[in-house]
């Protein structure tokens, strides 16, 4: 997951042209969309991705209908271990995410995908895991 700031333009423009999948979310908004806990950035897409500022209000508690939460960390564990978010779970292995399905496919626990950019790795995990829950699972990339 990556926020940009208005002085990142020239990293934005060379992300964006590089990859269609990298969004710049200064010109996107989000919007509720029925079923769902958080404002999607993307409606129709067959991710659920929300933006660097929903994931700031999470944080902060501005949602009411979400009490539980988990950042799932696709990186390398080399990264995780570099640094990462306080709280966020490092799953990486298919083994790894296995496991994180199986604990929580009973609970209501919104999880949130991310890898350093959320375009290969966090897209796969999200997949991976949207592929073993139960089909409303609250889970967002």
């Amino acid at each position: 997951m990556h926020c940009f700031s208005p002085v990142d333009q020239s990293v934005t423009t060379e992300l964006y042209f590089k990859s269609p999948t990298v969004y710049d979310e200064r010109s996107e908004r989000s919007s509720y969309v029925p079923g769902h806990d958080l404002p999607l950035l993307l409606e129709n897409h067959p991710e659920n991705r929300v933006s660097c500022d929903t994931v700031h209000s999470l944080i902060h508690g501005e949602y009411e209908k979400v009490s539980n939460y988990l950042f799932v960390d696709a990186r390398y564990a080399y990264e995780y271990e570099g640094g990462c978010l306080v709280g966020s779970r490092s799953v990486y292995s298919p083994e790894e995410a296995e496991a994180l399905a199986n604990e929580y496919r009973s609970t209501n626990t919104v999880l949130i995908v991310f890898c350093e950019f959320s375009v290969h790795r966090g897209p796969r995990m999200y997949n991976f895991l949207r592929d073993r829950l139960p089909r409303f699972y609250p889970l967002y990339l």
